[in-house]
């Protein structure tokens, strides 16, 4: 249980500036693209309701941020204020479609904390989603939370002491603080203002079909998902070809992300002269009292290519790697952060950049890498045993932005790679997202040298 101590010292931060990132996030937030991310975790094995809703309450006492909501007050800026409600929803069918979660109101922070947890238990299994509003923490903060509550939820059933009860308070209020000394900053301004320049004067594709369909054939689903999970072979395969090519796994990751946008679009119909914008996500945790702190501390990279010079797989990969790596070197990557911190000092310059650049990429490809890599859990066959369950699989849904119609989410556990693909189903369709999907999987297992076809799992 939580100490008084910890309770109070998670309560001495409130009430707590937004962060320019988490402002961003919320005034980024609309009914139909909701600044929402997922993550949805398989168990075997029987749930046990009560020790789960205890191990959740205590784990949000931990976390502070996802126990806020946000409070306005005239004339002064938006604070985050403590809240105890706890938002759990159980679903009778379960998550075929996830229709009972996506068709759900959208998280109002006004009203209520940013994360909610939607609960079916089978009588062999439980299926869990949450979904977190970006505003309150990053993916891999996402994946702090979770780790500590499945490591409270065993301590709980098996009647040991949780290893870890600290309040994850320490240095949130230095969270959006920027690494760079006076001298870096000056000297990057000359990059940073060709990059946003670069930004505002290319029109990035959209991945949609390049018809919009008819009234009557419009999908009502606010938004869907499609899923592959890449076997420990394959996933051993696709880092022994990043060693060989002196690359990372996300490189190859983005290089087939964008080939396959490109393959699709052509044969979708849309003009073969464009340039595809990708967002890639990009962890600026360091290793201090943040590194195991739910919430926001990443920055994004928006990396073009144009579509004549896509074809070549490993001249692609050069320049993903010779980009991604000059971003890191130069710190330009930090240029988005200290951009939101100048609009942060205005608020209508922030809803006026938002308004003028509502197209911001043509696709998302974000990386969480290894999760739960470090829990203290035991394990079976690399899966975690959490009380008398089995963690049997892991999957991550990145948000889906007005004019960015598709976007994808990698997560490694155990030893295997999952891709989820969420797409907004009026503009792109059921079956136009499996032929991506399957382009994707394809172009990934030539990069690994692997010539079989995997089966798609919707889900």
């Amino acid at each position: 249980m939580e100490s008084d101590s910890s309770i109070n010292d998670a309560a001495q931060i409130f009430p707590l500036p937004l962060a320019p990132f988490e402002a961003y996030m919320l005034a980024d937030h609309c009914h139909d693209y909701p600044m929402h991310f997922y993550f949805r975790m398989v168990l075997n094995g029987g749930l046990q309701r009560q020790p789960f809703m205890q191990s959740l309450k205590e784990t949000i006492q931990r976390h502070p941020l996802l126990r806020a909501k946000v409070c306005s007050r005239f004339g002064r800026a938006p604070v985050w204020e403590s809240s105890d409600a706890i938002c759990l929803r159980e679903c009778q069918n379960g998550f075929k479609e996830l229709n009972e979660v996506l068709h759900a109101s959208r998280i109002d922070l006004t009203a209520e904390s940013g994360l909610r947890t939607w609960l079916f238990v089978g009588p062999s299994n439980a299926d869990l989603l949450f979904e977190f509003h970006h505003s309150c923490c990053d993916g891999l903060g996402a994946l702090i939370f979770l780790e500590d509550l499945l490591v409270t939820y065993h301590g709980i059933t098996e009647g040991t002491e949780t290893t870890d009860v600290s309040v994850r308070s320490h240095g949130l209020k230095r969270r959006a603080a920027i690494p760079l000394t006076a001298g870096q900053a000056v000297r990057k301004i000359p990059l940073d203002i060709m990059d946003f320049f670069r930004i505002i004067s290319r029109r990035p594709a959209i991945a949609a079909k390049a018809d919009r369909p008819k009234k009557h054939d419009v999908d009502p689903r606010p938004s869907a998902f499609l899923s592959h999970q890449f076997s420990t072979a394959e996933l051993d395969a696709l880092l022994a070809e990043a060693r060989t090519q002196s690359a990372t796994l996300n490189s190859i990751l983005m290089k087939d992300v964008y080939r396959s946008i490109d393959q699709w679009m052509c044969e979708s119909g849309n003009s073969a002269h464009r340039w595809i914008r990708m967002g890639v996500p990009a962890s600026t945790r360091a290793r201090d009292s943040l590194q195991r702190t739910c919430c926001n501390q990443v920055t994004i990279m928006f990396l073009d290519q144009h579509s004549s010079d896509i074809r070549t797989s490993d001249a692609l990969l050069k320049r993903i790697a010779l980009l991604t790596r000059f971003h890191r070197e130069s710190n330009i990557w930090y240029s988005m952060l200290q951009l939101l911190n100048c609009l942060a000092a205005v608020p209508p310059l922030l809803r006026l950049y938002l308004r003028t650049n509502r197209r911001m990429c043509t696709t998302i490809s974000s990386n969480v890498g290894r999760a739960f890599e470090s829990c203290p859990l035991p394990r079976r066959q690399g899966q975690l045993v959490v009380g008398d369950m089995l963690l049997t699989s892991l999957n991550f849904l990145s948000p889906l932005r007005p004019g960015t119609e598709v976007t994808f989410g990698f997560v490694t556990y155990a030893n295997t790679l999952s891709l989820s693909m969420h797409y907004k189903p009026h503009r792109v369709g059921e079956q136009e997202a499996r032929k991506l999907l399957q382009k994707v999987v394809g172009n990934l297992r030539k990069s690994a040298g692997e010539k079989s076809c995997g089966r798609l799992a919707k889900s």
